[in-house]
């Protein structure tokens, strides 16, 4: 991997010239301000953990968002004080621990002589433009792609042992991940539950009766969290539910755009760097057409995971 030092040096370069500026300057986007004066109330006691508080004349119950990022984040604002950075230390380390985890990812999905390569993935991740907005204006979403990452590096990981009893406790612990997913920014946290199933019909290694089974055991991981609280934490079954009505009701209620695929356009705008990035690597490498066919099962599961 030293070879591959000079590299990863320009990643963090051209990361930092990219979102240093907005990182750790003044001012953020409302939300993320919303987010981090809560975590903050939370940090010194104002609020629960399942009944979290932003003032007192208005959210003075905040049930709009699931509460573990902003109860991580208080754990911050307790160890480092009342700050300005602290939200914005918060990000940062959640995305180099996201980087770690892609950094993980590929080492299970390429052959030993290209996991030298890992910098790529991490250089086009850190230049995706809302990657970097994110992290610089303390989003819900910063947390979330960590445990997001996590639950698709443990399905990889179920999917690849050899032994049944191996398979099942890792599936359950990216069921588990996923839950987390779930209790930092809701429902688009569980997308993660179809990675290992859709492996599984890509990849000619996997039988799809593999995939199915894992895939309910995945589920069961994400249902056992679930089960416990219901059974022994009463408030935080309130705090879901009121989040369910304040958030996923209402949304669905209040519909404000006329397109469901605007987002879809959106996600390909944002990805136009990367796929110029990996068109150019494709058309200059020696090896391309073996490298595509190679690891045809690999970027049609993650595509379509993603979408």
């Amino acid at each position: 991997m030293k070879q591959s030092w000079p590299y990863l040096t320009i990643v963090i370069a051209l990361f930092l010239g990219i979102n240093a500026p907005t990182l750790f300057s003044e001012g953020m986007f409302m939300d993320g301000l919303f987010y981090s004066t809560i975590s903050r109330n939370l940090a010194f006691g104002e609020g629960t953990f399942w009944d979290l508080f932003y003032t007192e004349t208005y959210d003075q119950h905040f049930h709009g968002h699931p509460p573990l990022a902003i109860g991580l984040q208080a754990i911050f604002f307790r160890i480092f004080g009342d700050s300005i950075h602290v939200e914005h230390f918060y990000s940062l380390i959640l995305f180099i621990a996201s980087n770690f985890t892609l950094f993980k990812i590929w080492e299970e999905l390429v052959h030993n002589s290209y996991k030298k390569l890992y910098w790529i993935p991490l250089l086009l991740h850190s230049i995706i433009g809302v990657v970097g907005w994110a992290m610089a204006n303390n989003m819900l979403e910063n947390t979330m792609t960590l445990f997001v990452l996590l639950a698709f590096y443990f399905s990889l990981l179920s999917l690849k042992q050899k032994k049944w009893s191996a398979k099942i406790i890792i599936s359950l612990i990216a069921g588990i991940t996923i839950f987390m997913a779930f209790l930092t920014k809701g429902f688009v946290g569980l997308f993660p539950l179809s990675g290992i199933f859709i492996m599984s019909i890509f990849d000619r290694k996997v039988t799809i009766k593999t995939g199915v089974i894992l895939s309910v055991t995945m589920l069961g991981g994400l249902l056992f969290p679930f089960a416990f609280l219901y059974l022994f934490v009463p408030e935080a079954i309130d705090s879901l539910n009121n989040y369910y009505q304040a958030q996923v009701v209402h949304s669905i209620d209040n519909v404000e755009i006329s397109n469901r695929f605007f987002i879809i356009g959106s996600l390909f705008q944002q990805l136009i760097p990367l796929f110029i990035i990996v068109i150019i690597t494709l058309l200059l490498g020696r090896n391309s057409v073996r490298v595509i066919q190679t690891y045809r099962s690999n970027y049609l599961s993650l595509i379509t995971i993603g979408l």
